[in-house]
């Protein structure tokens, strides 16, 4: 029964084949693995949600980050399918500073600072792109000019963790005298301290306690993507786009305290990228690819919750920027 479907499956295939022979169609099959650099930050900021909305913590994530990834692409006629899915190397990846002005006499006094090393523990992309030429130019049977239209969605999960802090405490409930002052005067505690502990008998150093974070993004976006053949060797493809919806959810836990701060966010129309990338020819199967990416947007507002409760009291705003460079080698399975 099995041999007799199977034989049932590969006559429809044959028959297909016969009648729309792939050779007749502009098919192609490729894989581009690759190297890249992304030099970025993550920038959280919390508000007073009344009235006068003034600015109370900023925390700055840098995203500096090394990632190895594989672009495998599809085309048929028309029609295009890119994907790219990427995993960064885990290790340094800049500094995580964190600022407070917790001063309600003073507000523009920033009371607090602290700056530490911030680790990617896990990083991981998925960028699925969709486009249709809508305008083809021709010559000598090649494409030289494409003008289309893209839909693509993004995926991005990172996990950080900030180590070997080192913090500036001006308010007063920690200042040496009681009062408040900016977090770089001689009055303001400073960590690590280390002090003779008379109880314990030796020195005791007191230092600052990690903080976490994670987060999910997700956004879409739209534009117009060109293809340019410069030579017979080399093409140029651009994208120009801008996201009609984004949203994130972000959780940092503050290890001193463990309190857990979970943040989501919605943005309509503000995420924005641009991508060049250059593609030379080396052979029939094989090509050498540079490309560029540019990410930047505006502050997204979003909710706080703290270990689980709602606080409407505060509002928060995040943000993401990068500039990516890399290079790949592309297979080219099947070209047209």
């Amino acid at each position: 029964m099995m041999a007799k479907l199977n034989f049932k499956v590969f006559s429809i295939f044959f028959l297909f084949i016969s009648v729309f022979p792939i050779s007749a169609l502009e098919f192609a099959l490729s894989a581009e693995p690759y190297i890249s650099y992304s030099k970025g930050s993550i920038d959280e900021c919390l508000y007073d949600n009344s009235s006068t909305g003034r600015m109370l913590s900023a925390l700055e994530w840098d995203k500096n980050i090394v990632f190895f990834g594989i672009k495998p692409a599809f085309s048929l006629e028309s029609f295009h399918f890119n994907s790219d899915f990427a995993l960064a190397l885990p290790g340094n990846c800049g500094q995580m500073q964190d600022s407070d002005w917790m001063n309600d006499f003073q507000p523009q006094m920033k009371t607090t600072y602290s700056v530490g090393d911030n680790k990617v523990l896990v990083s991981f992309k998925a960028d699925l792109d969709f486009s249709f030429d809508v305008i083809s130019i021709k010559v000598a049977g090649k494409k030289v000019f494409t003008l289309s239209p893209m839909v693509s969605f993004y995926y991005a999960y990172d996990s950080f963790k900030r180590e070997s802090a080192e913090g500036w405490y001006g308010q007063a409930l920690r200042s040496s005298d009681g009062g408040d002052h900016w977090w770089y005067e001689k009055e303001a505690a400073h960590f690590p301290n280390t002090y003779w502990n008379p109880e314990k008998g030796r020195y005791v150093t007191q230092k600052l306690a990690g903080i976490s974070y994670s987060q999910y993004f997700y956004s879409f976006y739209l534009g117009p993507s060109l293809f340019v053949r410069v030579s017979e060797r080399f093409s140029l493809c651009m994208a120009f786009l801008l996201s009609p919806y984004s949203y994130s959810d972000v959780l940092d836990i503050h290890h001193g305290s463990e309190n857990k701060y979970h943040q989501v966010g919605q943005s309509y129309w503000n995420y924005k990228k641009i991508k060049i990338s250059g593609e030379f020819k080396i052979s029939r199967l094989i090509s050498s690819v540079v490309f560029m990416d540019a990410t930047f947007s505006n502050f997204t507002k979003g909710s706080l919750s703290v270990n689980g409760v709602k606080v409407n009291s505060y509002k928060t705003a995040s943000r993401q920027v990068s500039f990516l460079i890399g290079a790949g080698i592309k297979f080219n399975f099947i070209s047209n």
